[in-house]
C-alpha cells in the first residue's frame, strides 16, 4: 500500500456522505464538476439511504466518456476519529476484495485530526502476518488523499507510527524460536547503528556479575540465556528529564516448573510483547525526533522448563538488594522488570518510567478484552496516559494500589513474594513493580495482556497481535 496527497485523477474513489435533515449530500469535494457526474441523482438511481453500516458501490460515466467507480458510505452524527478509522477501514477492505489498484480518497473536513484518524484506518488494515503461508496475498492499493498538501508532514509522521505498529505486531506474531533475547538484542543494536545511539547489553555473564539475580533466575532454564538491553536517545539537551520506557521480554512462557496447561501456553510467545511495543514507541520517538531523553529497556528471558530452571519455594535476593520468595515461577514477568527496573535508576538518572507488560491474566478477567490497565504511584501521569489512550482509542483504565493489595505479598521467608495469590491479581503484581521504584521517581504501570492479542479481526486490528500500545505511548510522548 501507499498514501499520499495529490489530486491525481483516477477511476476509483471513496467520497463519504452526511445526512442532513434527513436529506443526504455528499462531502464537499470538486470530483461532480471535474466529472461533470450528479451524485444526487446517483444515489437516488441506486436507493441508498445512507444507514448505519451501509456501502454503495457505484459507477458513473463522466464528461469523457470514462467509467469511473464511488464508493460512498453514510459518516454518523458527531462522528469521531475513530468512527472515521472503522469506516475507512472497511472501505479498505472492501475495495481490496474488488482489486482496486488507484484509489482518490475524499476526506469530510480538513483538521489534523481527521485526516490522521483516516491515514490510520487505511494503512493499519494492509497487514496479515504471512510469512509462513505459501501462497501471499500481493495486491496493492494506492491511495490518493484529496487534501491541502500542508499536511503532508502530518501523513508522514502517522505513516512512521503505523509502520513500527506493524513492525510490532511482526515481532509478537514471530516465532518464539526465532524471537530469542538473543534476536531482541540484534534488533536493537541495528536500530542503534542506523540512528548512532548507544546501546548497552548485559548478557548472561554480565546478569550474574552485576547480581540481576531475578533475571537470571527466570531466564536460567533456558537454552537461550537471557538479556538486558538499553538504548539511550537524548532529544531534549535542556530538560534534565529521562523517561525510561522498560519492557518485558519473556520470549516464550512455558509457566517454568509450575507449568501452564493446553490451552494456555499455545500463544505465550507474545509474552514478549511489553518489550515489542516499547521498543515501536521508542522506535517512532527517535525516527520522529520527539523532545524527550529516553531510555529503552528490554528485559528479556525465556520461561523454560529444564534440570536448571528455578523452583517454587526457592528465595532470591534482587538486584535492589531486597529477597523475593517464588510462591510461582509462572510469575516470572514481575522478576524481570523488577530487575531491569532497579538497574536503570541506578545507573541512568531516571526521573519518570513507564513500564509495559503482557503481565497477568487477571487483567484480562477485571477489564476484558482490548483494554490497557494502568497503575502507578503518580495521579497526574496515569491520567495523562489514560487520556492519550482515550484520543487514539488505544483505551485504558486506572486501577488503584492500596495496603490491601501490598499485603497479599507478605513472605514469612522473604521480604515478599512474588505472587499475591487468587484475588486482585493484577494490582497485586503492579505492587510487586512497585517495591522497586525509588521514592522520587514517577512511575507507571501499563498491563497489556488483554490488549496486545485478539482472537479475532476488529476493522483495523488484525487476528493475532494487534500492536495496541503503541499509538498511546507515542501520543504521550508528543506532549
Amino acid at each position: 500500500m501507499s498514501i499520499k496527497i495529490g489530486d491525481k485523477l483516477v477511476k476509483c474513489y471513496i467520497v463519504p456522505t452526511i445526512k442532513n435533515d434527513s436529506r443526504i449530500q455528499f462531502v464537499k469535494n470538486r470530483l461532480e464538476s471535474q466529472f461533470n457526474i450528479d451524485f444526487k441523482k446517483s444515489i437516488k438511481k441506486y436507493n441508498y439511504l445512507g444507514n448505519k453500516d451501509e456501502m454503495l458501490y457505484f459507477v458513473e460515466e463522466n464528461k469523457n466518456g470514462e467509467y469511473i467507480r464511488f464508493l460512498t458510505f453514510n459518516l454518523p452524527d458527531n462522528y469521531t476519529s475513530e468512527d472515521l478509522r472503522i469506516i475507512y477501514s472497511k472501505a479498505f477492505k472492501f475495495l481490496k476484495d474488488k482489486k482496486e489498484v488507484e484509489v482518490g480518497v475524499i476526506i469530510p473536513i480538513n483538521e489534523d485530526s481527521i485526516v490522521s484518524a483516516v491515514v490510520e484506518g487505511l494503512d493499519l488494515s494492509d497487514y496479515k502476518f504471512d510469512k509462513y503461508l505459501s501462497k501471499k496475498d500481493k495486491h496493492k492499493i494506492n491511495f490518493n488523499l484529496h487534501i491541502d498538501k500542508k499536511y503532508n508532514e502530518l501523513v508522514k509522521n502517522v505513516l512512521i507510527v503505523n509502520s513500527n505498529t506493524k513492525i510490532v505486531r511482526d515481532m509478537v506474531n514471530e516465532n518464539a524460536c526465532d524471537m530469542t533475547p538473543e534476536r531482541l538484542e540484534n534488533i536493537s543494536k541495528e536500530f542503534s547503528k542506523k540512528h548512532k545511539l548507544k546501546i548497552t547489553v548485559l548478557d548472561e555473564k554480565k546478569i550474574i556479575k552485576e547480581k540481576l539475580n531475578l533475571l537470571y533466575a527466570v531466564g536460567k532454564g533456558s537454552v537461550n540465556p537471557p538479556r538486558l538491553i538499553m538504548v539511550e536517545y537524548n532529544g531534549n539537551s535542556k530538560s534534565k528529564d529521562k523517561l525510561a520506557l522498560v519492557g518485558k521480554g519473556i520470549t516464550f512462557d512455558t509457566g517454568g516448573l509450575n507449568l501452564k496447561g493446553t490451552g494456555n501456553i499455545e500463544t505465550m510467545r507474545i509474552d514478549m510483547g511489553g518489550a515489542a511495543t516499547v521498543y515501536g514507541a521508542f522506535k517512532s520517538a527517535v525516527e520522529l525526533k520527539l523532545k524527550h531523553n529516553l531510555v529503552l529497556v528490554l528485559s528479556c528471558a525465556e520461561n523454560a522448563t529444564s534440570g536448571s530452571a528455578y523452583i517454587p519455594g526457592d528465595v532470591f535476593k534482587s538486584y535492589s538488594g531486597q529477597s523475593v520468595e517464588i510462591k510461582n515461577t509462572d510469575a516470572e514477568g514481575r522478576l524481570v522488570l523488577a530487575d531491569a527496573i532497579s538497574y536503570v535508576q541506578d545507573n541512568f538518572k531516571i526521573t519518570k518510567i513507564i513500564d509495559v507488560a503482557t503481565l497477568t491474566g487477571a487483567c484480562l478477567v477485571a477489564l476484558g478484552p482490548s483494554l490497557i490497565a494502568i497503575l502507578g504511584n503518580n495521579s497526574k501521569f496515569e491520567n495523562e496516559l489514560y487520556e492519550c489512550g482515550e484520543k487514539v482509542s488505544e483505551r485504558a483504565w486506572r486501577l488503584p494500589i492500596h495496603h490491601e493489595h501490598r499485603d497479599l505479598l507478605k513472605s514469612s521467608v522473604a521480604d515478599f513474594s512474588n505472587l499475591g495469590g487468587k484475588i486482585g491479581g493484577c494490582i497485586s503484581a503492579g505492587a510487586f513493580i512497585e517495591k522497586f521504584v525509588h521514592k522520587n521517581v514517577i512511575w507507571s504501570h501499563l498491563d497489556i495482556a488483554g490488549a496486545v492479542y485478539s482472537e479475532k479481526e476488529d476493522n483495523y486490528v488484525p487476528l493475532n497481535a494487534t500492536g495496541r500500545g503503541v499509538r498511546l505511548l507515542v501520543e504521550y510522548l508528543k506532549k
